[in-house]
């Protein structure tokens, strides 16, 4: 006859395995749902710039959310005009993110002016 300590030990080691495999499925539940989570759009806005420098670019109060009529996008290339960005909650370009290509906003400002160039981040240039 099988002993009444042998059903128990049968008993505790299955009942461990039990709790064993339910722990790591809800471990890998609360993982998945936390990836879920994380993942966030950022909306992405256009800005004009109002300012005259290179310096002026990298300052968030000189956007505006609409083109300037006397400052028009898409003259000679001597200074951003049209940029991409996230608000920044107060109604101006958040340039401390990161673009869409995840590089930081206020990076390709600068290597946009400085090689006249676009990027994902400055769409078109202007006259200063």
């Amino acid at each position: 006859m099988i002993s009444k300590k042998i059903i128990k030990r049968s008993l505790i080691t299955v009942a461990s395995a039990l709790s064993l495999i339910l722990g790591i499925a809800f471990a890998v539940n609360a993982m998945e749902k936390k990836e879920e989570v994380s993942a966030k759009h950022i909306e992405y806005k256009d800005w004009y710039f109002t300012g005259t420098t290179p310096a002026q670019a990298l300052v968030a109060s000189n956007y505006s959310p609409s083109p300037s009529p006397s400052k028009p996008c898409g003259t000679t290339a001597q200074i951003t005009c049209h940029i991409l960005a996230p608000d920044n909650g107060s109604g101006q370009p958040d340039l401390s993110a990161n673009s869409a290509d995840g590089n930081p906003i206020n990076s390709e400002i600068s290597s946009a002016n400085s090689s006249l160039t676009t990027n994902s981040t400055v769409l078109s240039f202007r006259l200063k």
